[in-house]
């Protein structure tokens, strides 16, 4: 027997699905169900999001929130005030302003007072484009999570640095009395650089550690190549998303997959064929080496490099293929 549950904010809409079949509340009968909205541009809502909580290094807890912009194009702007608010203790308690589009997580932490009850909580309120969205933040057993460290195989957050020997900082505990210094004039662009390491641990769902044996040196260039490819693809806004998981290979060996998506563009069929081959660029930087390098690194260790055409308004994707047991070359 299972059973699947959805509840509405918005009202008291509950669907429990058994194997014995589908039963609706009474509430339900009032209210039919019906098919989400897809998502617009422009004029939709803002909903805070919360992620959970956590205990820090001290011993005390924070909230952690983020937000979901429903528009795909509009970002949004809402100051400080009865649109913009977390209450008790507000308005202000340091929730963002300006709203890119989309889910974005993890965006500021909450601290939680010493005497905070599970019956207890702090709610955040955003009123965007004439819609008003409000949750909760408690502290419920089922949203404890561990941001700083994972339990499996110890993975710990990427590093961000803003100087090349600067100082670390790991997990969501940024704020701006420990942000370093910088300085520009008004109307002035100001360059932020920015230098991220990762311990690149990652674990199957058995909570097994996967390991690719290979040339460290080597691998570490052919992902910066490709990294750089992607922060190249839209040097005004670079976002890049990275996601693995486990491949299964033709010949029973395990593999992992690595993608790394940017927000350009994309490849054409045509260039996406073209790309890897030596000194092919459509850039007026580099060599067009990039990635043939990255690809013959790559293939030395048994593995495949893929550049992917996007779907219609999609983005570019480099899809690299790695056996778990690959010998080092």
């Amino acid at each position: 027997m299972f059973r699947v549950g959805r509840v509405r904010a918005a009202g008291l809409l509950v669907l429990g699905m058994t194997a014995g079949g589908i039963v609706l509340s009474a509430v339900s009968a009032q209210r039919p169900a019906s098919l989400p909205e897809p998502r617009r541009g422009f004029g939709a809502s803002v909903t805070p999001a919360f992620e959970g909580w956590f205990y820090n290094p001290d011993g005390s807890r924070s909230f952690l929130i983020g937000y979901y912009n429903r528009n795909s194009q509009q970002e949004v702007d809402v100051p400080i005030g009865p649109n913009n608010r977390i209450e008790p203790g507000g308005p202000d308690l340091g929730q963002p302003t300006h709203f890119l589009a989309g889910r974005q997580w993890g965006i500021f932490i909450l601290p939680v007072p010493k005497d905070f009850k599970p019956t207890d909580f702090f709610t955040w309120t955003i009123v965007a484009n004439g819609q008003s969205m409000s949750i909760p933040f408690r502290l419920n057993a089922d949203y404890v999570m561990s941001p700083f460290a994972e339990i499996a195989v110890g993975n710990t957050p990427p590093a961000i640095r803003f100087e090349p020997a600067g100082t670390a900082f790991q997990g969501p505990l940024a704020n701006l009395a420990t942000a370093p210094a910088k300085a520009t004039s008004v109307a002035t662009p100001l360059p932020i650089d920015v230098f991220v390491s990762d311990d690149m641990k990652f674990t199957t769902g058995t909570s097994a550690p996967v390991v690719v044996t290979g040339d460290r040196a080597a691998l570490k260039h052919a992902f910066a190549e490709v990294m750089l490819n992607a922060l190249q693809a839209n040097p005004a806004d670079p976002r890049i998303g990275v996601r693995l998981q486990p491949e299964s290979g033709t010949n029973g060996r395990g593999g992992l997959q690595i993608e790394v998506q940017d927000n350009g563009t994309g490849f054409t069929p045509e260039t996406a064929e073209k790309a890897p081959a030596p000194f092919y660029t459509t850039r007026n930087v580099g060599l067009g080496l990039g990635l043939t390098v990255s690809r013959k690194i790559i293939e030395t260790h048994h593995g495949r490099l893929e550049i992917m055409p996007p779907a219609s308004g999609g983005a570019g994707i480099v899809r690299i293929s790695l056996p778990l047991d690959a010998a080092p070359p």
